[in-house]
């Protein structure tokens, strides 16, 4: 530093050597007020005096004194203010820039970019000066007419030709006030709202990575805008065709630098050039940072700003873009957490070989030394080689605007990319695969706690439009905020993320992001991109087949429809299928798997009304059509009835009888038990006239009859007489059953308390034998809800003991699931069997009470109805 160390007693003859020769405006170049007074910047060249001069005099360097660098920091914290003033003073400030003005609110000036952490490595954010920098620009362009009829010039050029017959010409808005040209591009939104597949996404035949492969960096120097390896996207950028998808340059990745306007704004204009001109160029973004923070809006300490800006900035300075190659970006991922300061940017030249400063800039900087002085510049990097100009930047929506949904996805589908600005909360830095879900506005503080705000801005392109329909698949459906998600293509590199994706909910961008932008040019399009969208894939129409032509199908049963038609395209993993019914309407619309070697897809559906209808199935593919038709027969079934007795009936002694009812078309196996009646002859007698469980008491041996007739809720009746062979009445009629059933465990109120009693169940009903019930008085521990019982009359006290089972119908036929035999208990709990797959199917619970005279053993169904249960075992 001592070597440094201006001392200006020779001032005056630094003055006299300074105006030796000099041109006009040169003749302070080396005044005291122009020294470095600080240690040269790390990497300096030094070079003479007159080759400093003569630098300067060429335009090649702009020279830096270090009250310059001081002057920079106080405009720095000027600006801060007055931009907060700015917006504090806005009449109707959205709620985005109330949040901003929340959290800059108790900061006195300057507040730098931030880094955060992203995996195992770490990326720049914009800081709170330039939000508030780019929120004073979003409110000026949001009220600023000419901007919103220039949008709405190029939204209404883009339009199908019956549409914009029906929209405002452009012409007729000139000189309108805002609000008309805000109403007149919501009508356009409305029309636009009418197209059946505003996108044009379709899927994939094969999946694949979005980008163009011709658009690879150079290699000049050892920079890079990417990552040497990539992850490739697995999710619905790579199985998804979109207008887009070939007309992209690969994820590239901004380091540890606050530079993501920089590459929204040059992969915007990488992807029009694809999109115009067929013409796949890399442009540098290290070039465009140097023009902005060196040239335009002078910065040494502020890597920040606005990608629209910055376009605009070029075009009006008539400057175009070198390739990569002419400079190679630099991530600095040595450079340091903040900015604001030379501190913060020590270490951003590390192990990098090409032009570089430690600045927001990098521009190469010179220093000289006249006597005891030391003076410093930085290069200014002029090109003017052939280029690609930028254009210019339009504003499409700022937050507190009306969002015209349809407007932004009809500027993908027609080849613009969407160039946005939005604050990161935790929700975008942790999103699973790149899927943002959660819309809280907090973000993860230095401690790993979760506080309010964002931790920062950023700024992406969005690349397309997926709506529900676009990424719902048979047996997996979406159904998210504004009707489908935008993509994102950011920034950080390509292990991060989907393979550098994100998916963003519509509403997600109209309720958090700030703003959103877009290239201006014209409806011309390249013979690249003319080809790609009439053919996304392959010309191939699917083949539908019709496997059943007319199929009876059970009412209000669910039905597979694959098990009558079948669609197959020889190369394409997913069709579009639209199924409709002559009377039930749309049955299926939405992307349908075609991959022969996926699970085969399934289409069930309900129907609710019985009779015959058309059902047609059209499959389409890269607008290519296949349609074909059956008639499904929708038939109601009557109900089905079984009656088990309890073993030999005799005279004079109660008979249970126990009626197993079901109805495939319906459910409600109770109410088809209270609809079951019973009928005898005398003198026979029954216990009650209804239900799915009575007792008869015969009054006669022989043979005689009993009716039994179930009606379901459609009127369906089914009728069944049973016989049975009534013997003498028994020498010894012990055990003698004298009641039965099901009960299940409940906490009921007693007065002021509630107590755990047992009530019935009905016959018919659904029990779950995966649930607990409450305790007993005395009790511990967990006992089953339910529990099966059999009342027996037993007075000589005889050893009985008591074969429990519980059949569960499986199909067309019945299977035991659990059993206890040989129990000593009138009680058993049926369980479920497994811990896995629960299923509900119609059961029933039997008992055989053993006596010691197998002769006078009772077998009886105690209860029928339904069980829930697990029916897999999983370890």
């Amino acid at each position: 530093m001592a070597r440094w160390t201006r001392i200006f007693a020779a001032a005056a003859l630094v003055i006299a050597l300074a105006a030796c020769g000099g041109q006009p405006g040169l003749n302070n170049l080396f005044d005291e007020a122009n020294a470095w007074t600080d240690e040269p910047p790390l990497g300096a060249t030094i070079v003479t005096p007159d080759e400093f001069r003569r630098m300067v005099e060429a335009g090649r360097l702009q020279p830096r004194s270090t009250a310059n660098v001081a002057e920079q920091a106080r405009d720095r914290d000027a600006r801060f203010l007055a931009d907060r003033a700015y917006l504090a003073a806005l009449p109707d400030p959205s709620e985005t820039v109330l949040d901003l003005l929340a959290a800059a609110g108790a900061a006195s000036g300057y507040q730098g970019d931030v880094t955060v952490t992203l995996g195992d490595e770490t990326v720049m954010l914009d800081g709170l000066a330039t939000q508030l920098a780019n929120a004073v620009a979003t409110a000026e362009l949001a009220a600023d007419v000419d901007n919103a009829l220039a949008v709405y010039r190029l939204t209404y050029d883009l339009l199908p030709p019956d549409l914009r017959a029906q929209a405002t010409d452009p012409a007729a808005l000139a000189g309108k006030p805002l609000a008309d040209v805000a109403a007149a591009a919501a009508h356009v939104d409305a029309l636009l709202g009418t197209l059946p597949d505003l996108d044009l996404t379709a899927w994939e035949a094969v999946a694949a990575a979005p980008g163009n492969p011709a658009l690879a960096t150079l290699g000049a120097g050892n920079g890079a805008d990417v990552k040497a390896t990539c992850a490739e996207p697995t999710g619905f950028v790579s199985r998804l065709w979109f207008p887009l998808k070939s007309f992209l340059p690969d994820v590239k990745s901004q380091g540890r630098r606050g530079t993501c306007w920089a590459f929204t704004a040059v992969g915007a204009i990488e992807s029009r050039e694809l999109v115009q001109n067929g013409t796949a160029v890399n442009l540098s973004e290290q070039f465009l940072v140097n023009k902005v923070k060196h040239d335009w809006a002078e910065n040494d300490y502020q890597e920040g700003y606005s990608a629209l800006t910055a376009v605009n900035l070029a075009n009006a300075n008539r400057q175009a873009l070198p390739s990569e190659s002419a400079w190679t970006y630099n991530p600095s991922p040595s450079r340091g957490e903040a900015d604001g300061n030379a501190a913060a940017y020590r270490g951003a030249c590390d192990d990098y070989t090409g032009w570089c400063s430690e600045t927001a800039h990098q521009s190469p900087v010179y220093c000289t030394k006249v006597l005891l002085a030391t003076f410093c510049g930085y290069e200014t990097i002029a090109f003017g080689g052939p280029g690609v100009s930028t254009g210019t930047a339009r504003q499409l929506w700022a937050s507190g605007q009306a969002f015209n949904l349809n407007t932004y996805r009809n500027l993908l589908a027609q080849g613009h990319v969407i160039m946005a600005s939005f604050p990161v909360y935790e929700g975008f830095m942790r999103a699973p695969a790149g899927v943002v879900s959660d819309y809280a506005k907090k973000h993860k503080n230095a401690r790993g706690e979760l506080v309010d705000g964002p931790s920062g801005n950023h700024a992406v392109q969005i690349v397309a439009f997926f709506g529900n329909a676009d990424l719902s698949t048979p047996g997996y459906n979406y159904d998210v905020g504004g009707g489908g998600y935008f993509v994102i293509k950011n920034s950080w590199g390509c292990d991060h993320g989907d393979g550098g994706y994100w998916y963003v909910p519509a509403n997600y961008v109209w309720t958090r992001f700030n703003a959103l932008y877009a290239l201006d040019f014209d409806s011309r399009r390249s013979p690249a991109w003319t080809r790609e969208q009439a053919n996304p894939g392959s010309t191939e129409a699917p083949t539908v087949s019709v496997l059943s032509a007319r199929p009876d199908v059970d009412l209000r049963v669910p039905t597979d429809l694959t098990d009558f038609f079948g669609v197959s395209h020889t190369v394409a993993t997913a069709v579009d299928l639209l199924v409709t019914s002559s009377i039930d309407g749309t049955l299926y619309s939405g992307a349908w798997v075609t991959d022969r070697y996926a699970f085969p897809a399934s289409l069930e559906r309900t129907f609710t009304s019985v009779g015959p209808r058309t059902i047609t199935v059209r499959a389409s593919y890269a607008g290519n059509v296949t349609q074909k038709s059956f008639v499904a027969n929708v038939v109601n079934t009557p109900p089905t009835l079984a009656v088990a007795g309890s073993g030999t009936a005799h005279r004079g002694e109660p008979y249970t009888l126990t009626a197993s009812v079901s109805d495939i078309n319906d459910a409600d196996t109770a109410a088809l038990c209270a609809a079951t009646t019973w009928a005898v002859s005398a003198p026979d007698a029954l216990s009650a006239a209804s239900g799915c469980q009575v007792s008869v008491t015969f009054g006669v041996e022989g043979n005689r009859s009993v009716n039994v007739q179930t009606r379901d809720a459609d009127g369906l009746v089914t009728a069944r007489t049973f016989t049975f062979d009534v013997q003498p009445p028994p020498a010894n009629p012990y055990p003698r059953v004298t009641g039965s059933g099901m009960y299940v465990r409940r906490l009921l109120p007693v007065g002021q308390v509630f107590l755990c009693l047992h009530s019935t169940v009905s016959p018919g009903a659904i029990i779950d034998l995966r649930e607990t019930g409450c305790n007993f008085v005395g009790e511990t521990g967990s006992h089953p809800l339910h529990w099966a019982h059999v009342d027996v009359e037993n007075p000589s006290e005889e050893s009985l003991t008591y074969d429990w089972r519980v059949y569960a119908t499986i199909g067309t036929g019945e299977q035991l699931i659990n059993s206890a035999l040989g129990s000593a208990d009138p009680l058993f709990a049926p369980y479920s069997p497994g811990n896995a797959v629960t299923i509900t199917v119609p059961c029933r619970v039997t008992v055989r009470v053993n006596a010691p005279d197998p002769a006078r053993s009772k077998t009886l169904t105690v209860w029928s109805g339904s069980c829930r249960y697990d029916s897999t075992r999983l370890n």
